[in-house]
């Protein structure tokens, strides 16, 4: 094939190029064939217009688009004075026309309703806060029927409350590691146990 040939009629190109791949004894399908057209060819305003096996003109699909017409207008009517005065060339496909109902249920059953003040919402943050600062201090205050130490501190964490004086607060990531790999090792026995290490 001639490279410095511009082919602006697809069925010349498809005559070509079959014709050049027949000469090297490859045999293309119909669907390889409109693949590598697809890949070897760009759309031109200025080329022949693309028909099928009919002689029908071929859309193209990117330039496809619907119109919403009233029920109660004729889609002909509709389309000659809103659309082909902007688009000469267009042309309505029957197939895929249809006729219903478009109902906005949003529109239609959609109540609005108002947000609540933001004073109202910080009400009930804090109103959560203080029931579960509660609830964790009976947690906490249910262990002083443990060993008493003779003298304690304020830990800095509300919710904890007093430590015993020897104690001292720290994340959890500074006093352990994370073993990620391995199995979980037997618990018949004392293995878990005797190991030295505490698996949480």
């Amino acid at each position: 094939m001639d490279s410095t040939i511009l082919y602006k009629n697809r069925d010349d190109f498809t005559k070509v190029f079959k014709k050049a791949f027949k000469n090297i004894n490859i045999k293309l399908n119909s669907s390889l064939l409109k693949a590598i057209l697809s890949a070897l060819s760009e759309k031109d305003e200025t080329s022949d217009i693309c028909v099928d096996s009919k002689g029908n003109s071929e859309p193209d699909p990117d330039l496809r688009d619907t119109e919403n017409v009233s029920l109660k207008e004729d889609i002909h009517v509709y389309f000659e004075r809103e659309v082909k005065p902007h688009v000469p060339d267009a042309w309505i496909d029957e197939s895929k026309t249809k006729i219903g109902y478009e109902i906005p249920f949003t529109r239609h059953f959609y109540k609005y309703q108002s947000l609540r003040p933001s004073e109202e919402i910080m009400k009930e943050i804090k109103e959560l806060e203080q029931s579960i600062l509660e609830k964790l201090k009976k947690v906490m205050g249910g262990m002083s029927k443990f060993r008493r130490y003779e003298r304690y501190k304020d830990s800095g964490i509300e919710w904890i409350g007093e430590i015993p004086e020897p104690w001292t607060v720290k994340r959890i990531k500074y006093i352990s590691s994370m073993i990620s790999k391995g199995t979980t090792p037997s618990t018949i026995g004392q293995q878990i146990l005797d190991s030295g290490k505490i698996r949480i």
